[in-house]
């Protein structure tokens, strides 16, 4: 779609502005589906106890993916070469 939007419109649009309007519009559907989805489709199981337990390994692992995302997204955002090795060829 952005390609589309850049042949025909030519938008400017960085990282962060593009982020801020996804995370809004993330953040509303994922509260809107938590209470639409289970009102459509019935949970079969009863007793969600054992499940309880895997959330704070899967925050763990999404805040990693977060994190090493950011770092490999941000020097570019800022305009920092991280492909150039410091010392290398001066």
């Amino acid at each position: 779609m952005i390609g589309f939007l850049e042949d025909y419109v030519s938008p400017n649009v960085s990282f962060f502005e593009w982020m801020s309007m996804g995370v809004f519009y993330t953040a509303i559907m994922s509260v809107l589906m938590a209470f639409l989805l289970p009102l459509l489709f019935k949970p079969e199981v009863k007793d969600l106890s054992e499940a309880v337990f895997a959330w704070p390994m899967a925050l763990i692992v999404m805040a990693t993916m977060v994190i090493f995302w950011w770092a490999g997204v941000l020097p570019y955002e800022f305009g920092i070469d991280i492909t150039r090795i410091p010392g290398a060829g001066e």
